[in-house]
């Protein structure tokens, strides 16, 4: 009988001892630092710079075709970004967005394995909105973009700005067109997103600062079926960067400071886009449809106006 208890409590050690858990504040915080021993793991936080970039790309293109006449567009674009990237490597490890992971030595990545976030894990959608405006005229046309937020709770700051060119090409062909297609429409856009996220976790102080940077370069095809509606097909190459750095410490232990020091390029590539512009009224005109790439994203460009002044010759 005792050998029997002695071996249920060994056994119950054992479990506690190896039972998966999520990580710590202190371990997701000393992932970010390259110069800790159980730091430096950029597998683990690169998803935040594949999805916060690729949220930055979405919604850029609010239609192909950009009039001759003067035109003017303001809304509040949101992008969503489908998270998927809950493992890395072959060892299938958890990234910051994974799942809890047994604490033991993993000879592939050369360390402890640690489990995901757990705020972060429940993620299966994420967003970030923005106010956008443009203005055209000739045929080519400028986007800004901006957000900013206060210190809510953990989030001490979050600063967006960016811009996009956007230029048409249907001037020089669609004379030449059959009739049937001279809806049709050709654009070149390059967009550029800045956001800039100070981070501080409860019973931590000082901060976890995330520069967010990323390019969209893409080439779109238009064509309205009918007057009120555009289909449009676009091919674009987008980056995605994190720059890590700050300084945050335990309130407990203020001399165990950590120094976030990473630079991490996110997993973007080639994003193929096919999304429907309605035109509804004199101005709302709403904007949805998946992109398909390194994140697959939906544009859910929801509250978007745009106004014309004036009439283009046909």
């Amino acid at each position: 009988m005792k050998f029997k208890k002695f071996f249920s409590v060994l056994i119950a050690a054992a479990s506690v001892s190896f039972a998966a858990d999520w990580a710590s504040s202190y371990q997701t915080m000393i992932a970010f630092d390259k110069t800790r021993a159980e730091g430096n793991r950029p597998g683990y936080v690169k998803p935040l710079a594949t999805y916060f970039s690729a949220v930055q790309n979405g919604s850029w293109l609010t239609g192909v075709t950009v009039p001759k006449s003067l035109s003017f567009e303001i809304g509040l674009p949101i992008n969503l970004a489908f998270i998927a990237d809950r493992e890395y490597t072959s060892a299938n490890v958890a990234t910051i967005f994974g799942k809890k992971e047994e604490y033991v030595y993993n000879q592939e990545i050369g360390r402890n394995v640690i489990g995901g976030n757990e705020n972060l894990n429940g993620l299966s959608v994420f967003t970030v909105p923005a106010l956008q405006a443009g203005i055209g005229f000739y045929h080519a046309k400028i986007l800004l973009r901006a957000m900013w937020l206060p210190t809510i709770s953990e989030l001490q700051s979050y600063n967006q700005l960016g811009i996009a060119l956007q230029y048409s090409f249907a001037q020089y062909f669609r004379k030449h067109l059959p009739p049937a297609l001279r809806s049709l429409d050709v654009s070149l856009l390059w967009g550029y997103n800045n956001t800039d996220v100070s981070y501080t976790p409860d019973k931590f102080a000082g901060s976890l600062d995330l520069d967010f940077s990323s390019h969209h370069f893409m080439i779109a095809f238009g064509y309205s079926p009918v007057q009120l509606i555009e289909v449009m097909l676009s091919l674009g190459y987008e980056t995605s960067n994190m720059d890590a750095s700050g300084k945050v410490w335990q309130e407990e232990s203020p001399s165990d400071v950590i120094l976030p020091n990473m630079n991490i390029d996110g997993r973007s590539g080639f994003r193929l886009g096919i999304e429907i512009a309605f035109t509804l009224g004199q101005s709302f005109h709403p904007v949805v449809g998946p992109g398909i790439g390194a994140a697959n994203t939906m544009n859910a460009n929801l509250l978007y106006f745009k106004q014309s002044f004036g009439k283009d010759e046909e």
